[in-house]
């Protein structure tokens, strides 16, 4: 999985209420060439969307790995990986949902924000740790910092990351493997406008000048 997200080096992430909006969104997504995505926990039918998205998934994009994000708690965890979670993030370290992922053989990429968080996540089995909000937190440069007393720490750059060639390159050039982009895919006013191919534009774009940053 953690190879897998480094080959794509883009997570596309969104959340919706509405089942059919997301459903739309998850197939521009995969349409633009995402075969990697998070659904994000931010709403209270969040799991019965997920179990939709899911069931879709299965019979329409068979290559499809979705994973469920803003996942705070074991509870949590364990409703999703059963609902069909392929892997979990989250803006936290929560030790029990390090524990029941690895008993699971779920890659957990947990949010950190110091060194010391960074470290602990991968010391408790995170293959790929979520450094958020990484533009907050000094983006690229703080991303160059850390990797330099830790280079063996896989980082996934997600909180400000824009589609930018430029901001992508900057991203990379310091050492990350992935980064998460979620609102400067799915803007409010693309869903509102229902400019699904617009979304499906956007990731196909970014997808393509990560494999030139990285050519």
């Amino acid at each position: 999985m953690i190879g897998l997200l480094e080959h794509q080096g883009i997570l596309p992430m969104f959340s919706h209420e509405d089942e059919n909006i997301s459903l739309s969104l998850l197939r521009a997504a995969y349409e633009g060439g995402a075969k990697l995505i998070e659904f994000t926990n931010r709403s209270y039918h969040a799991l019965n969307v997920f179990k939709a998205l899911k069931k879709t998934a299965s019979k329409d994009m068979p290559d499809l790995i979705l994973g469920a994000g803003t996942v705070m708690n074991v509870k949590e965890a364990k409703a999703f990986v059963k609902a069909g979670a392929n892997f979990i993030v989250a803006p936290v370290i929560n030790k029990s949902v390090a524990k029941f992922c690895a008993e699971e053989k779920i890659l957990w990429c947990p949010g950190a924000g110091t060194l010391t968080e960074i470290v602990y996540a991968h010391e408790l089995g995170s293959g790929m740790v979520k450094v958020f909000p990484a533009k907050q937190l000094g983006g690229p440069e703080f991303i160059k910092a850390i990797l330099g007393p830790c280079p063996w720490v896989k980082i996934m750059a997600t909180g400000g990351v824009t589609t930018e060639e430029e901001d992508l390159k900057s991203w990379f050039r310091a050492g990350v493997q992935c980064v998460g982009i979620g609102s400067h895919f799915f803007s409010s006013s693309i869903v509102d406008q229902g400019d699904y191919s617009r979304v499906s534009a956007k990731i196909k774009q970014s997808l393509q000048f990560v494999q030139s940053i990285r050519n």
